[in-house]
């Protein structure tokens, strides 16, 4: 959406607010003993329990900017709070929304959807972008911090990170020490390597139109496999 409103929260959070409110939904359905309680104590005595959908966003907030629990003040969250729902609710994060958020493209329709932002761009075959990402470690031990500190100039874990151009995160390498170079990391990337090896992406047809030198036509010619765009840091596989 293109209200001001959608874009501050996207800006502050990370996740469009559709996205934030289906994660809240699920994160009802899981509450139990052995993730966190349930926020709606009904005519129980004592004192209100703070909402779920503000512990998580909590949650956003900390990763996004990576700023201290103590910031959770601010909306009435104590830090402690916001620490141990923080533990419990990354792991199950990981487990049952980010398969589901972050994978690659399974079905030559949604191959399609994606190739035509770019194609609209003029990489016609095009289906991804990607590079490395590094996030800053500033309290790195001393001991690996030669091994992490690469051309930043300070200590970084590196990941090599594939998107769409509507930036959709579609697959995420291992974290890896910052000194570690692009051409390393993307060996890696399960996308990267499924367009080499899965039969979805390297025997996809497309047409490519070109202008014949010799008369100046426009001409067209079937290509076979997409490809992604990158900076120069990377091998030229075929």
């Amino acid at each position: 959406p293109e209200d001001p409103l959608y874009k501050e929260f996207r800006k502050k959070f990370r996740v469009p607010i559709d996205l934030f409110h289906t994660i809240v939904a699920r994160a009802r359905l899981a509450a139990g003993p052995d993730t966190w309680p349930d926020d709606t104590r009904g005519s129980k005595p004592g004192p209100k329990p703070v909402p779920l959908s503000l512990k998580i966003l909590c949650v956003l907030r900390v990763l996004a900017l990576g700023v201290p629990f103590d910031t959770c003040r601010e909306w009435g969250v104590a830090p402690n709070t916001a620490n141990s729902f923080f533990n419990v609710f990354v792991p199950w994060f990981v487990e049952h929304i980010y398969p589901e958020e972050v994978r690659i493209p399974r079905t030559v329709e949604e191959m399609v959807k994606h190739m035509e932002v770019f194609s609209k761009c003029g990489f016609v075959g095009c289906i991804l972008s990607h590079d490395g990402v590094h996030l800053a470690w500033d309290r790195a031990p001393v001991l690996t911090y030669h091994d992490h500190r690469g051309k930043e100039g300070y200590p970084t874990v590196a990941y090599n990170v594939c998107v769409s151009h509507a930036l959709e995160i579609f697959s995420v390498t291992q974290g890896f020490p910052g000194s570690t170079n692009d051409k390393t990391m993307v060996r890696y990337d399960p996308f990267i390597n499924a367009l080499v090896d899965n039969p979805l992406f390297k025997d996809f047809e497309y047409d490519l139109r070109y202008r014949c030198p010799k008369t100046n036509n426009l001409l067209t010619r079937k290509e076979k496999g997409v490809y992604a765009i990158n900076d120069g840091g990377y091998h030229r596989w075929p």
